[in-house]
């Protein structure tokens, strides 16, 4: 998924089934990727496979923002 790391952390937060005071736990770095997958189809429950992935940056961007928020 690909937003401002605010509605990242709102979409993590809600398909973990965390009450929104957990929103802060989930980090999302500048430009992360996260990876939902639905193996049983759109109607089906949702995986989060990874969260807040930042490796394919490399060092293009300011390593201190990456995963900060």
């Amino acid at each position: 998924m690909t937003a401002h790391d605010a509605v990242n952390k709102a979409i993590l937060c809600y398909l973990a089934g965390q009450s929104p005071e957990k929103f802060w736990t989930f980090k999302q770095g500048n430009g992360a990727v996260s990876v939902i997958d639905y193996p049983d189809g759109a109607t089906g429950r949702c995986v989060i496979q990874a969260m807040n992935i930042t490796t394919h940056q490399g060092s293009i961007l300011d390593k201190t923002a990456a995963g900060a928020l």
